[in-house]
């Protein structure tokens, strides 16, 4: 499926009183290519380090160590770009680029400034870096003040309403009321249909629970989000656990764990 991105910028430099501070997430041959590229935008930066590897990047984007952009490729580290925002949940504005458009439609679902395919121009790079100044520089305090955006200041209309998947053969759209449950298993997140197919998908449990309805959604334990429309019974379970069937098999158990029980049951009463 092609996915189009246009952007109404023009390319007119944009003054800034600040040398903009820049992190990147980047192999060293990349991020050479990227510092030169920097330069010739003509901006006023400052890269002020490059994350090479996913130790560094994951130590270094959760310190109290103040930056105002990331420049992330989400190719790098074998694909664990991606990966990289959904576990951090960052809401630092980023620049993501990627050699093909793969994740085009999941990227803006972070706090992305804009999507770049690779042969960057300085062009386009300057016209990424302006759409940041425009758009994020007057409400960066406020942005920077919070390590996570709150599920609160969701109104309803924003939440998920689909997910898109790939099979074999083709993608594929999936409506929330159509969805059994998601898991994660090995380091990986699936999508259970309610036909009882699974999907790998690129969202953790901690970013679905960002991004899906509360009154919807439920996360029993650490592994498994159950969708009330698909609970079909729950059971007391031992050691003051419960257990949940769902109106199809689920690939994985459905329980309920202790510290959750009393939520989940004002959950289910609808209060969240």
């Amino acid at each position: 499926m092609k996915v189009i991105l246009n952007y109404l910028w023009d390319s007119t430099p944009v003054p800034m009183s600040d040398r903009l501070k820049i992190v990147l997430v980047e192999d060293k041959v990349g991020a050479a290519r990227l510092e030169a590229l920097l330069q010739r935008t003509k901006i006023p930066h400052e890269v002020m380090c490059t994350l090479t590897t996913e130790t560094e990047a994951r130590s270094f984007l959760v310190s109290p160590t103040h930056y105002d952009l990331v420049l992330l490729n989400l190719d790098w580290e074998k694909g664990r770009g991606i990966a990289l925002l959904d576990t951090l949940g960052l809401t630092t504005p980023v620049i993501l680029y990627c050699k093909d458009e793969k994740y085009a439609l999941t990227a803006f679902t972070y706090h992305c400034i804009d999507y770049l395919i690779p042969p960057i121009s300085p062009k386009r790079l300057q016209v990424a870096l302006k759409k940041y100044s425009a758009v994020v520089q007057s409400r960066k305090d406020s942005i920077l003040s919070s390590s996570r955006i709150s599920t609160a200041s969701f109104d309803p209309s924003q939440y998920k309403k689909r997910f898109l998947v790939r099979t074999d053969v083709n993608l594929q759209l999936i409506g929330i009321g159509a969805i059994l449950c998601f898991y994660s298993e090995n380091g990986r997140s699936f999508l259970v249909a309610a036909s009882g197919k699974q999907f790998a998908i690129d969202f953790t449990l901690e970013r679905l629970e960002e991004l899906l309805d509360p009154g919807q959604f439920f996360r029993i334990n650490r592994k498994v989000t159950v969708n009330i429309d698909q609970i079909s019974s729950i059971e007391d379970h031992f050691n003051h656990r419960l257990k949940i069937k769902l109106k199809n098999k689920a690939p994985v158990a459905l329980i309920v764990s202790r510290k959750r029980v009393k939520s989940f049951k004002q959950w289910l009463r609808g209060v969240v």
